[in-house]
Order: C-alpha cells, then structure tokens, then sequence
C-alpha cells in the first residue's frame, strides 16, 4: 500500500514539473578534433565542397572551426554553449578573417569526435554563409602545442599596395604560441602586418590579417618554415587604401651580373633549373648566356652561374630550385603570340580575373587586350587571370602561365 501511494505521489510531482527530469547535456569541455568527410561551404555567391574540418572548442567557451576545400582553409570563430543531448550549440562572430559575421549552428558529437556540422547567416561583409559537413572519416589526435615562430631572414620579395610596388630583400616574421603574429619588412618605409595563425602543417601555418601599414585591413596568405626559420611568405588582402600583395622567398638575393639581359628570355634571379643541359659553356655576362640560347634552334631555358660565369643550355624547361649564385630563364613566345608553361604560376600583376571555360579562351582574352602582358589559367576553378606586368614563375600543378613575345 506505501509503495502504491509513493508512486502516486511521484506521479503528481511530474506531472506538476517538480521533479527532476532528463540530465542535461554533458558539458564537452575541451574538445580537439580533426575529421575528413564531406559537405559545402557557401561564400556569398560562391559554394566549395569540403574534405576536412577541425573543430577546437576551449574551456573558455571561445569555439574555432577550420573547414578545408580544394581552395584552402577557411576559419570561424565565435563560442560554444553544451546543447540537448550530444549537441554543442554555436554563435560565429567572426569568417575568413573579417569580423562582424552573424551566424548560429550546431555541432553534433559522436563519442570523442565531432560528426557533423551545420552553421547558417552572413559573413563580415554582409554575405552568406553556410556550412554542411558530415564526418566519414577517423579523427586525427590533437596536434601538439607550438612554440611559435620568430625568424629574420635576407631574401627577395616584393610588396605591392594599391599601385605602388616596392622591392623588399628582409623580413622579420612572429607567430606567436597564443595565435597571434606580425610580419615585418621594409618597402618604402617600415612596414608591418598583424593578425593570427591557424591551421599548423609540419611545414606552414595560414595567416590570417587584422591590421595592414594604414589601420584596420583583411587578408589571408600563408607562410611556410623549416624549423625554426621562415623560408616563404605570400599575402594577399585589402587595407584602407586598395588590394596589397605580399611574396617573399627567404635566400640570398645575387648580385645582377653585369650586362644587360635580353628582351627574348625571361629571368629569375636566385633560381635554378637543374637537369636537360644540352651543353654548358663559359660566358662573360647574362646577355651572352642568353644570346648562346637564342642561337641554339634546341634550346628552350638556360641557367647561368654568376658566380663561376657558366652558361647552361637546356632542351626543355625544368622545375626551378633555390639557388642563389644562378639567373635562370626560358624563352619568350614568338611570332607576336603567347608563350605557355604548364605547371606554372605567374605571380602578380592581376588587373583581371573572368571564369571561362578553357584555356584557349583565357589566351584569346589576353591576345586581344592590349593591357595584357601574360596571363595565368587555373585549370580545376577556371578562373582566367589578366597581368599586366610579367612577374616571378613559380611552379604550380593547376595553372598554365604564359606571356605576350617582346615583354
């Protein structure tokens, strides 16, 4: 008869919602996962589809999600609060770099490891946003703490901001270990970047920009190391004042040898293309290297040592290398049309970029306007580039490069 009436009585108390009811959402407290699977990311107008996200949410309640396409790595940040069941519930302030964003979503979890991810509402600028994702694969153990990075290195680079361009042989580069970081160099004035690493590769963190020379800027790059000294850094974004540009490559910067180049090659200083030599010879300076190559109906590059005064022929261009006593180059098109390099990327000097379906027609875009200069085609997004300047050739799979004869 008790227990009747204990029953009845616990009954009541439900019923009026006194009694204790489901226990709440275990609270995750740190949690460092990293899982490859599938999904999209919309962007504004555009939508990629996703390989890879790793998720960070701190004790703190400060939430870092890094979603990775074909393109590169993108980062939100924002915070988490524990939701029902195996839900964490988030609220991004902050995409790509730009803060402002105003979204929500959730993360459901799945044991120890994150198994999806939806995220919907508008960037910084106003735009977009969304993320589906879906784990399929392992997670990957927390990558370890870093120390950081602070490294000075001599080099060659060059810094262009709005249409200003300047030569820059030093950088100074800090990423430090609570995600902050600034890269130093010197332009036509002292000149500094600020902002926050994320997405740490054995060889290269991404840097996203928070402040540029003149204030408040955005941007993303990428700057590569080994051990303990910076060996690249590429940066692209916008400040006050228009788009800048930021590619360096740490070395010693050679000496120009002496004698003027000629109009028909193309010139590296501080590289190499090692391998295809058809013959070697001695010659005084660059131009008598290069006047050797135009004389040979075989020779397609050259590489020649400033420092011993030799002259390399080669049948075929070759993968460039660091090398900083060698001047290396290829020869221009011909005949007032475009040269063509598969694998390469022609790095600045973009005054314009249109979606088209092959390469020929990216080349045809070129030949026809006579502001260009070279171009560069990305054979996987097909996005046609328009330079009006001929800049560094840097090896790349997915991009054919090329130039105008006589620039």
């Amino acid at each position: 008869m008790r227990n009747h009436r204990l029953a009845a009585a616990l009954a009541l108390l439900l019923l009026a919602g006194l009694a204790p009811g489901p226990a709440p959402a275990a609270d995750p407290g740190q949690l460092s996962d990293a899982r490859r699977g599938e999904g999209q990311i919309v962007r504004g107008r555009e939508t990629e589809k996703l390989d890879e996200a790793t998720v960070e949410l701190r004790p703190s309640g400060q939430a870092e999600i890094v979603v990775r396409s074909f393109r590169g790595p993108y980062r939100l940040v924002g915070s988490w609060r524990p939701g029902s069941g195996k839900q964490v519930m988030l609220d991004i302030t902050e995409a790509f770099g730009e803060r402002g964003a105003s979204a929500a979503g959730w993360i459901a979890l799945a044991g120890n490891g994150v198994e999806r991810i939806e995220i919907d509402g508008r960037n910084g600028s106003g735009g977009k946003l969304a993320i589906s994702f879906t784990a399929t694969g392992p997670g990957r153990p927390p990558e370890p703490q870093w120390s950081g990075l602070d490294s000075t290195r001599d080099g060659a680079g060059d810094w262009e901001y709005d249409r200003a361009r300047a030569t820059i042989d030093r950088i100074t580069v800090r990423m430090r270990s609570d995600g902050t970081g600034e890269i130093r160099f010197r332009g036509d004035r002292d000149l500094r970047l600020a902002g926050r690493w994320s997405d740490l590769r054995p060889d290269s963190v991404r840097f996203a920009v928070t402040e540029g020379p003149d204030g408040p800027a955005t941007g993303t790059g990428t700057v590569r190391f080994q051990r303990d000294r910076v060996e690249r850094v590429d940066v692209d974004g916008t400040g006050r004042y228009g788009s800048f540009r930021l590619a360096f490559r740490a070395g010693e910067r050679p000496q120009p040898p002496t004698g003027g180049g000629h109009a028909g090659f193309t010139e590296e200083y501080g590289y190499d293309q090692p391998g295809a030599d058809l013959r070697d010879l001695r010659t005084e300076d660059l131009r008598a290297c290069q006047e050797a190559c135009a004389g040979d109906f075989r020779c397609r590059a050259y590489t020649f040592n400033t420092r011993e005064r030799r002259c390399y022929l080669k049948g075929e261009e070759r993968p460039t290398v660091r090398r900083s006593d060698c001047v290396t180059g290829v020869k221009r098109g011909g005949g007032g049309g475009l040269s063509q390099r598969d694998g390469y990327n022609l790095e600045g000097g973009d005054y314009s970029s249109v979606y088209l379906q092959t390469l020929e027609e990216c080349q045809t875009a070129c030949r026809k306007d006579r502001r260009c200069l070279a171009y560069t085609y990305n054979t996987r997004d097909r996005m046609c580039y328009l330079k009006d300047r001929v800049g560094t050739y840097g090896a790349r799979r997915d991009t054919v490069s090329g130039e105008k004869s006589g620039y």
